[in-house]
């Protein structure tokens, strides 16, 4: 029998044939507007056969593949609302499976590896949107496990490290856009731990201490760009306590900024 909903304007939003009440054969959805969105082939009353989907205009078909009793099956492509593909792979009883590639609204590749029953597995790479390498590791039933470097848009090397089940560990540095080293430390369950090295971008020391739990802890001391030094005292969580120097730029004390800390508040300035 031949069935036909509608929306509250009275536009069509649905048509298809029913068989013992349940959805089968061809179906065709509408939005409010009156553009098609969805073609839908059922049977038994779940998704089964091939899958259309349309962007809200109408004009980009955003997504395109089969459905076996009401699951994703086989080859997808995905496209974005300009009518670029977003991403392609297939999928097995609902999840993906196999080689996946995305690409970035310009047509540059995102991003390419592996699914494994449902979850990112082996080898990934992503890319920036003018082409270069964004990161690239190792997933392990979809957490992030073993070497990863992170890249600048201009290629330049952005950080590099372990993790193990998503959380890095171990040694880890970070650079400048610049190639420059800026930091250098360890990590501990996806927190820094021990001491920790910052440089800004011509080379010249800028900050060295010690962090516990993934907080500043201990003596901390921070230097200008050019060399002399900015600041110097103790942290505690993450925040500034008890007596801190503070510098000019010349050199000179900064007599508004140095004296007695709790907890980032300056409670008693040295004059």
């Amino acid at each position: 029998m031949r069935h036909t909903e509608r929306h509250a304007n009275g536009k069509k939003a649905a048509e298809g044939e029913l068989a013992a009440g349940v959805r089968e054969g061809a179906w065709a959805f509408w939005n409010d507007h009156g553009r098609k969105s969805v073609e839908q082939e059922y049977r038994g009353g779940l998704r089964h056969g091939w899958h259309t989907r349309w962007s809200a205009d109408g004009r980009v078909k955003l997504a395109e593949g089969e459905f076996q009793d009401d699951r994703e099956h086989g080859e997808w492509i995905f496209r974005h609302e300009t009518g670029g593909t977003l991403e392609r792979g297939a999928f097995e009883a609902g999840k993906r499976v196999g080689a996946w590639t995305t690409w970035h609204d310009n047509g540059a590749e995102a991003s390419v590896g592996a699914w494994s029953d449902g979850a990112r597995e082996g080898e990934w790479a992503e890319f920036h949107r003018n082409g270069r390498e964004a990161s690239r590791g190792f997933y392990v039933a979809a957490t992030r496990d073993g070497e990863w470097s992170f890249r600048h848009a201009n290629g330049a090397l952005a950080a590099h490290g372990l993790f193990r089940r998503d959380e890095r560990e171990g040694p880890w540095e970070t650079f400048h856009k610049n190639g420059a080293l800026a930091t250098r430390g360890l990590y501990l369950q996806g927190k820094r731990t021990g001491l920790w090295n910052g440089w800004h971008e011509n080379g010249a020391k800028r900050a060295e201490g010690s962090f516990v739990d993934g907080e500043p802890f201990g003596w901390w001391e921070f230097w200008y760009e050019h060399g002399p030094p900015r600041a110097a005292g103790e942290m505690r969580e993450g925040k500034q306590v008890g007596p801190w120097k503070c510098w000019h730029i010349d050199g000179s004390l900064d007599n508004h900024m140095s004296g007695i800390y709790w907890e980032d508040e300056l409670r008693e300035r040295w004059l």
